[in-house]
C-alpha cells in the first residue's frame, strides 16, 4: 500500500451531491453566476440589465469551468485551455426573476480538482463560497447612466457565452458580495455579514491539513501546487496586472504563463518543500508540429523549430513598442503595450509608418544587398482571377470558395479598423497587410468601438482578495470571431 500520501475523508456540504456522467465522477453543486447590475470588467463599468441576462439560458449548458481566464481574447473552448486549466461544465442555467440572478449547475470532475487545483475541494468540503467570473462576449452599446448609485459607461447586450472562471484568490466583477459564486444560494455577503476572514482561515487550515498528511513525499499534484504558490509569492502582481499559471510541468523545470508570454523555469524538491531556481526566467515559445506517420513534417518542409527568444530580442520589442507608441502617426497608446508586446518583431515593425513619399527623401537601398537586376519583361503576371481559372477543375470550385470568403474577411476586418475614431492607416496600408496584421490590429481596434465580433467581457479584472464561506422564446447564439493566431 502506498503510503505517501493519505487523503482527509471529509463530509462535502448538503448542498453538494456526487452524481455521474460519461462513466466519470461529478461533485454537483450551486453557482450563481451573474446577477442584475453594473460590473466593472475589462471592458470598464458596464450595467447588465435583467432582460438581457434571461435571453437564451440554454446557451450556456455545456460550456468549459476553468480556473482563472485565458488571456484576454482567447476562448476557453480550446483543448489546451480544457486540458491544463478545465474542472468541470456548466448544466442546468435558469434564470431567477425573483432574485435577479442567472443560476446553474457547476459540475466538477472529481480527479480534476486535485489535478488542477485542490483549493475548489477544500472550499467544497468546508461549505465555502469561491469567487467566480463569466467569459462572455457581449455587444456594448455606449449608453451611460446610474443603476443603484453605481454609474456606468456602456450596457451589456446580447450575450453569447465562453466559459465559466472559478477564481480562488481573486474578486469577480460580479463578486460574492453581489450575491454571485461558487456555493451561493440567496444571499450575498453584503446582506448576511459573512465574516470572510474567519472562512479564508478555515479554508487555509484544511488546505495545510490536506498538504502536510505526507511521508516524506510529494506528489505530482502537490509538486505543482507548491510551484504555483512559490511563483505567486515570487511575482506578487499588483491588483490590475494577471497571475502567473503553471502550465507544464517537468522534472526539474516548468513553463508558467504570466500575460501573453510563457517562461521556463528550474526548481527543485527536498521532502516536503518545492524551492524555484534564483536564474532568471527564460523566454519560451510554444511550438506545435504535425508530421506523417512516416515522420515527415507537415506544413513544416525543413523541419526547423523557431528561432529562440533571448533576453536581447525582449529589450529590441520593447524599444520597438515603445517607439510605436510614443509616434504621434500611430493609434498606439500605453495601455495597448501588453497586446503589442505579444506581436513578432517583424509584425512589430510592419505597423512603423511607412515614408511619404512626397515629403520624405528617399532611403538608399542596404549596402550589402544590391539591387535586383533580374530581367521580368518576359514574365507575365498571373492575377489570382487567372490562377483559379487555370487551375484543375478538381479544386477550381475550392479555390474560388476560398478567395471569396478570403476577401470578405479582410474587407471585414478593414472595416473595423478605418471605422475606430483613433484609427491613423489608410486603406492602401491596410491592403499591404496580411490577413494576420489585419486580425490583430482589429482585436485592438474594436474595443473602442462597437464592432459585435471582437468584444469580449472577461469578469475577474479586479485585485486579490480572501475568499469567503425562461424566458419562452430563445433567440440563436451569436458566432463569434475568435483571434487563434497568438
Amino acid at each position: 500500500m502506498d503510503k505517501s500520501f493519505v487523503r482527509l475523508a471529509l463530509n462535502l456540504d448538503a448542498n453538494v451531491r456526487q452524481d455521474t456522467m460519461g462513466g466519470k465522477e461529478y461533485l454537483v453543486c450551486p453557482i450563481v453566476m451573474i446577477t442584475e447590475g453594473v460590473h466593472n470588467g475589462t471592458q470598464g463599468p458596464m450595467y447588465y440589465p435583467p432582460e438581457e441576462l434571461a435571453k437564451d439560458v440554454a446557451a450556456w449548458n455545456m460550456k468549459p469551468i476553468v480556473v482563472y481566464h485565458p488571456q484576454l481574447g482567447q476562448s476557453a473552448c480550446q483543448p489546451d485551455i480544457i486540458n491544463n486549466r478545465g474542472v468541470g461544465f456548466i448544466f442546468n442555467t435558469s434564470w431567477d426573476d425573483d432574485a435577479k440572478k442567472l443560476r446553474a449547475e457547476a459540475w466538477l470532475e472529481d480527479t480534476r480538482l486535485d489535478e488542477v487545483d485542490e483549493r475548489i475541494r477544500v472550499h467544497l468540503e468546508g461549505s465555502i463560497l469561491m469567487e467566480c467570473s463569466t467569459g462572455v462576449y457581449v455587444d456594448r452599446h455606449m449608453e451611460a447612466g446610474v443603476w443603484n448609485e453605481e454609474s456606468y459607461d456602456a450596457i451589456a447586450r446580447n450575450y453569447r457565452p465562453d466559459h465559466l472562471a472559478l477564481l480562488p484568490d481573486k474578486a469577480g466583477a460580479c463578486s460574492i458580495a453581489d450575491g454571485a459564486g461558487l456555493l451561493q444560494l440567496n444571499h450575498s455577503s453584503k446582506e448576511s455579514g459573512v465574516d470572510k476572514s474567519s472562512l479564508v482561515t478555515r479554508a487555509l487550515g484544511r488546505l495545510e491539513t490536506r498538504f502536510h498528511l505526507t511521508n516524506n513525499a510529494l506528489s505530482h499534484d502537490n509538486i505543482r501546487e507548491g510551484l504555483r504558490t512559490a511563483l505567486r509569492e515570487r511575482i506578487n502582481p499588483a491588483d490590475d496586472a494577471p497571475w502567473p499559471w503553471v502550465e507544464d510541468v517537468y522534472d526539474t523545470f516548468f513553463i508558467y504563463e504570466l500575460g501573453p508570454q510563457l517562461y521556463k523555469l528550474g526548481y527543485s524538491v527536498s521532502d516536503t518543500t518545492v524551492t524555484l531556481s534564483e536564474d532568471e526566467p527564460m523566454l519560451v515559445v510554444r511550438v506545435t508540429e504535425y508530421r506523417t506517420v512516416s515522420g515527415e513534417f507537415v506544413g513544416n518542409t525543413n523541419g526547423e523549430l523557431p528561432s529562440a527568444i533571448t533576453k536581447d530580442d525582449t529589450m529590441d520589442k520593447e524599444k520597438l513598442v515603445g517607439d510605436l507608441i510614443a509616434n504621434e502617426k500611430t493609434p498606439w497608446e500605453e495601455s495597448d503595450k501588453e497586446t503589442l508586446m505579444s506581436f513578432a518583431p517583424e509584425k512589430l515593425e510592419a505597423l512603423v509608418p511607412t515614408a511619404n513619399a512626397d515629403t520624405d527623401p528617399p532611403k538608399d537601398p542596404p549596402a550589402d544587398k544590391p539591387a535586383d537586376t533580374t530581367n521580368n519583361a518576359d514574365k507575365t503576371p498571373v492575377s489570382a482571377d487567372e490562377y483559379v481559372a487555370n487551375a484543375p477543375e478538381e479544386i477550381r470550385e475550392m479555390l474560388s470558395d476560398g478567395l471569396q470568403a478570403h476577401t470578405a474577411e479582410r474587407n471585414r476586418l478593414t472595416g473595423v479598423i478605418t471605422a475606430n475614431e483613433s484609427n491613423q492607416f489608410e486603406e492602401a496600408e491596410l491592403k499591404d497587410m496580411s490577413l494576420n496584421h489585419l486580425r490583430k490590429l482589429a482585436s485592438v481596434a474594436a474595443p473602442k468601438q462597437q464592432d459585435d465580433s471582437l468584444q469580449q467581457s472577461y469578469f475577474g479584472a479586479q485585485g486579490t482578495t480572501t475568499p469567503a464561506n425562461n424566458s419562452a422564446s430563445q433567440t440563436p447564439l451569436g458566432l463569434p470571431s475568435l483571434d487563434f493566431s497568438k
